[in-house]
C-alpha cells in the first residue's frame, strides 16, 4: 500500500462482558450427533441480540456523523465570518490613517517640540503648517541605532497629501536637515 490510499481506524475495544455472561457453558455440539439443540437456540439468541446492539450503534454513527457534518459547516462559517471581520477591520484602520504623515530622520530637540519640528520641516518644504492644522504629533518607538521617527496627524486630510506631494522639494533641503516622509 506505501502510505498511499484510505487510512482504516483501528478498531475499538470491544466489551466482552456481554459475551462472557451469554457464552453457553457446555461447548457447543455439531448437530449431526444430534446433540446441543438446546445451545443452537442458546446462540440463535445472542446472534439476534448482537443484530440488534449494532444496529443501534448503527444508528448512533449515523447521528454522530451528522452532527460532525454539522459542525464543520457552523465551523466553516464562523471561519468565513472571522475573515471577513479582520479585513473589514483593515479597511476601517487603513481609512483611518489617510490623515498620518511619518517623518523619518528626525532630529529630536530639547528646545523644540516635535510639533514645532513638524512646523518647521513642513515650512522648509513650502507647506504652510500651524499647530490648529495637526490633531496630534508623537514619536514612533524605533529601535537603538535606529533614525527617529515621528507620527503627525492632520485635521485635514488634504493637508497631509499637500506634504506628501511636497517631499519631491525635499530634495532641495541640505543633507544634515534631510528627512523622510511616509504615508502611514
Amino acid at each position: 500500500s506505501g502510505g498511499r490510499g484510505r487510512r482504516h481506524k483501528k478498531p475499538e475495544a470491544v466489551n466482552t462482558s456481554y459475551f462472557t455472561s451469554h457464552t453457553p457453558t457446555t461447548p457447543v455440539t455439531h448437530r449431526s450427533t444430534g446433540e446441543g439443540p438446546h445451545d443452537l437456540q442458546q446462540l440463535a439468541a445472542v446472534v439476534q441480540t448482537l443484530k440488534v446492539s449494532l444496529s443501534s450503534v448503527c444508528d448512533e454513527n449515523a447521528d454522530l456523523r451528522e452532527e460532525i457534518l454539522a459542525l464543520k459547516q457552523a465551523f466553516n462559517a464562523q471561519t468565513l465570518k472571522i475573515c471577513n471581520l479582520e479585513q473589514e477591520l483593515d479597511d476601517l484602520q487603513q481609512y483611518g490613517r489617510r490623515e498620518n504623515v511619518c517623518f523619518s530622520n528626525v532630529k529630536f530637540s530639547e528646545t523644540e517640540t516635535p510639533t514645532k519640528q513638524i512646523i518647521s520641516l513642513c515650512d522648509e518644504l513650502n507647506v504652510t503648517v500651524t499647530e490648529s492644522d495637526l490633531v496630534d504629533v508623537h514619536p514612533l518607538p524605533s529601535k537603538q541605532g535606529y533614525s527617529k521617527r515621528l507620527l503627525a496627524r492632520f485635521k485635514d486630510r488634504k493637508m497631509g497629501q499637500r506634504v506628501m506631494a511636497a517631499r519631491k522639494s525635499s530634495k532641495l533641503i541640505p543633507g544634515d536637515k534631510k528627512k523622510k516622509l511616509a504615508a502611514d
